[in-house]
């Protein structure tokens, strides 16, 4: 009736050994995670120029009550799939899903480089630049911010507590 074709199992072992695929190969070579940051460094650039005073703003609001953003961001992050399930629910809110999506992306991405400007001044400030642009504080910030995000547990946590203020903001 034909011929069996045996195709190999998945091997586990090989992958907690760090020989994933190409012989050995293992992990995405290292100037893909920069490729991120060059998109991240050209939305910063974008919205810095754009909206250069609501990100001020923005950023006075969680420097003067972090933990009250905190706050705000939690609720936030824990009413995003109710919300979702009501759009679903209703055949007209299908349609807004997306609408969701972006607002939920561009609220992050905002909250998100008001957290790098307030490090990127307090560090500009510290090397006794009295009046930093914000331009320069977002791009620096967001540089501390990838280059914490790099240690491996500890950096993981910075950038999720940052994500969550910056989201409740």
């Amino acid at each position: 009736y034909g011929t069996t074709v045996d195709v190999g199992a998945f091997d586990f072992k090989n992958i907690f050994e760090g020989k994933n695929f190409f012989n050995g190969f293992s992990g995405i070579p290292k100037i893909f995670t920069i490729i991120p940051l060059i998109g991240l460094f050209a939305l910063v650039l974008l919205l810095t120029i754009l909206i250069p005073t609501e990100l001020g703003a923005v950023a006075s609001n969680i420097k003067n009550e972090p933990i009250v953003m905190f706050l705000w961001g939690m609720l936030g992050v824990f009413l995003i799939v109710p919300l979702a399930v009501m759009l679903v629910i209703s055949i007209i809110g299908i349609a807004l899903i997306p609408i969701e999506i972006l607002a939920i992306f561009l609220t992050s991405l905002i909250g998100y480089i008001a957290v790098a400007i307030i490090i990127g001044k307090k560090l500009l400030r510290a090397l006794n630049n009295d009046d930093p642009s914000i331009i320069l504080s977002a791009i620096l910030g967001v540089l501390i911010l990838w280059l914490i995000g790099l240690i491996p547990i500890f950096g993981s946590i910075v950038k999720v507590i940052v994500w969550i203020i910056g989201f409740g903001a």
